[in-house]
């Protein structure tokens, strides 16, 4: 049965840092977070908030240069409408008093990953 999932992962001081971005980046961009196991929270200490979120929007810059480098998308092409629609909500939520760290963007069809 199929329940879907809102999973967080929690990442407390003591973490190999270098591991703990891998596995959040990987957790949040398999299969573009469209299934029951992806990492939709990240339950951090405050402590170590800034150097995670540092590694963290560092990691997926490269996808963004493969995708524009080959063409080819790491993630689905979204339908022109798809990509107006995740555009209006980002654009709604940064009004709303959210910060884009990297994304927040969109090239034709591909729309960069965002925090």
């Amino acid at each position: 049965m199929e329940l879907g999932g809102f999973n967080p992962m929690i990442i407390l001081d003591d973490v190999d840092m270098e591991y703990a971005v891998r596995t959040a980046t990987f957790g949040s961009f398999f299969h573009q977070g469209q299934i029951c196991l992806n990492t939709r929270r990240i339950i951090i200490q405050r402590k170590i908030y800034d150097e995670f979120l540092r590694k963290f929007v560092a990691r997926p810059r490269p996808c963004r240069q493969a995708i524009l480098w080959t063409r080819r998308p790491s993630s689905v092409p979204h339908h022109a409408g798809r990509v107006k629609l995740i555009d209006d909500r980002v654009k709604q939520a940064l009004a709303s008093g959210a910060r884009a760290h990297t994304g927040a963007n969109y090239e034709g069809q591909i729309y960069f990953p965002r925090f």
